[in-house]
C-alpha cells in the first residue's frame, strides 16, 4: 500500500501540473484571440486567407472555452484525434513555453503517513492469491480431515496441530517408542501405519536421516551403528517392503537433514563425529542415477555451530546457525541472501505454505517466522500438550 501511494503521488503531481499548464494555455489562447480580433477591427488591414483561417480557429476555441463547464469537457471538445486544429508557429512556441514553465513548479508534501498492517493476514492473503492464480493439474483428491496439519512424534507421544484453527489433537493410539527422529519424516500410505519392520540387508542404527521421493522409495542417509558413523545411502521400497543399498556419501555423518529434489538427495547439517560436537558445514549432493556424491556448496558456518535447516519444497533452503542465517537458491547453487534470523537451538523447523517457516518448540514457545517483520513471532496455537518438542519428528500434511 505504501509503494502504491508513493507511485500514485507522483502521478497525481504530474496530473496537477498538466492541468495547470492546460489552464494557462487556454487563458493564453483567449488573450491572443481577443488581441487578434481587436487589431482586426481597429486596423482595417487586408488579411490573407491563412490569417483569416487562424482568427476563425481562435474564435472557435474561445467559444469552446466559454461554453465548457469543466476542463474534461473542453478537452473532449477540442483535442480529439478527428479534430482539424491548426495553430501558427508563434502560438505553438508560446504554448510550449507556458507548459514548460508550469512543469517546473515545486509541490512539497508536508503531511506524514503512518501505516499499520497485520503481517500474518497479509502473508496469508498473498499465499492464497498465488494459489488462486496458479494453474496445475490436480491429482485425484482423497478426502480426509488432516489437510494443513503438522504431525509431531517422539518416543510414545503422538499429536497433530491444525494450523487453520490452532488446535492440538493428541493421538492415543501409541506407537512403539521412537527416539532420535527429529530430522526424519514420518509417512503414511493407504491409511495404514508401517511399523515394526525389521531392517534386513542394510545397516540399522540411530540418528538416520530419511527423505521420500514422492513415489515408492524412502531413502536412509547416514546414521550411527555399531560405534561408527555411516556414509550410507540406502532405500526402503514401500511396495515390496524391502531395504536395499543405493550408494555412499563422500563424508560419513549422523543426524543430518536430507531432502529429495530432481533425482538428487541434498544433505545439510548433522555431525561428522560420534560425540555430536563437530557439524557438517558443507552442503552435499548425492545423484541417484550416477551414485556420485559431491560438495554442492561450501558455507561459512563454523564446525562448532548447531545447524538447522528447512526446505520450502521448491528451490530454497533456509539454513540457520548460531550467529547467522543463509537462504540457498538451488537453481543457481549459491547463497543468495543473508539476514538477521537467529534460531539458536530451535528445532524441529519446517516450512508450511499457510504460515511459512514454523518452529515447534513445545508449550507456549511455538513460533513462526515473519519475513515482513524479519523476526520470530508467537504461533497462534492453543494448548500444546507437550512442553518441549526439541527431539520430535515432524511432518507437514499439506494436500
Amino acid at each position: 500500500m505504501m509503494k502504491e501511494q508513493k507511485i500514485k503521488k507522483v502521478l497525481d503531481d504530474e496530473l496537477d501540473k498538466t492541468t495547470t499548464s492546460l489552464n494557462n494555455i487556454i487563458n493564453e489562447i483567449a488573450n491572443l484571440t481577443a488581441l487578434a480580433t481587436h487589431n482586426n477591427n481597429v486596423n482595417d488591414i487586408n488579411h490573407n486567407d491563412d490569417v483569416g483561417d487562424g482568427v476563425d480557429v481562435m474564435s472557435t476555441l474561445v467559444r469552446s472555452i466559454q461554453t465548457s463547464k469543466s476542463m474534461d469537457q473542453f478537452i473532449d471538445k477540442q483535442f480529439k484525434p478527428s479534430d482539424d486544429l491548426t495553430l501558427g508557429d508563434d502560438q505553438l512556441l508560446h504554448l510550449v513555453q507556458r507548459g514548460s514553465q508550469a512543469t517546473k513548479d515545486v509541490h512539497t508534501v508536508t503531511a506524514t503517513t503512518r501505516v499499520y498492517f497485520d503481517s500474518l493476514m497479509l502473508e496469508t492473503g498473498l499465499s492464497e492469491l498465488i494459489d488462486k492464480y496458479t494453474l496445475h493439474d490436480k491429482p485425484t483428491r482423497i478426502e480426509h480431515g488432516f489437510r494443513n496439519h503438522i504431525f509431531s512424534l517422539w518416543n510414545d507421544s503422538c499429536s497433530m496441530l491444525a494450523l487453520d484453527t490452532g488446535e492440538w489433537t493428541v493421538i492415543n493410539d501409541k506407537l512403539t517408542p521412537r527416539e532420535r527422529i527429529y530430522r526424519s519424516v514420518v509417512y503414511a500410505r493407504d491409511n495404514k501405519w508401517h511399523n515394526d519392520l525389521e531392517i534386513i540387508g542394510v545397516d540399522g542404527g540411530e540418528s538416520i536421516s530419511t527423505c521420500y521421493d514422492g513415489d515408492n522409495l524412502i531413502y536412509l542417509v547416514g546414521g550411527f551403528h555399531n560405534d561408527k558413523l555411516l556414509d550410507r545411502v540406502d532405500c526402503f521400497n514401500i511396495d515390496t517392503q524391502q531395504f536395499s543399498t543405493v550408494g555412499r556419501l563422500n563424508v560419513p555423518t549422523r543426524a543430518p537433514q536430507s531432502m529429495f529434489r530432481n533425482n538428487k538427495i541434498i544433505v545439510i547439517g548433522g555431525y561428522v563425529d560420534i560425540e555430536y560436537k563437530v557439524s557438517l558445514t558443507n552442503i552435499l549432493s548425492f545423484n541417484i542415477e550416477t551414485r556420485n556424491s559431491v560438495v554442492l556448496l561450501e558455507t561459512d558456518f563454523n564446525p562448532d555451530e548447531i545447524i538447522n535447516t528447512c526446505f520450502d519444497g521448491i528451490n530454497h533452503f533456509l539454513i540457520m546457525g548460531k550467529a547467522s542465517t543463509i537462504l540457498v537458491d538451488l537453481t543457481n547453487i549459491k547463497s543468495v541472501k543473508e539476514n538477521s534470523i537467529r534460531a539458536g537451538l530451535i528445532r524441529p523447523f519446517i516450512y508450511t505454505q499457510s504460515h511459512g517457516f514454523v518452529a515447534l518448540c513445545g508449550g507456549d514457545k511455538n513460533q513462526r517466522f515473519s519475513f515482513l517483520k524479519n523476526k520470530w513471532m508467537q504461533l497462534q496455537d492453543n494448548n500444546d500438550p507437550v512442553k518441549g518438542r526439541g527431539s520430535f519428528g515432524t511432518c507437514h500434511i499439506y494436500h
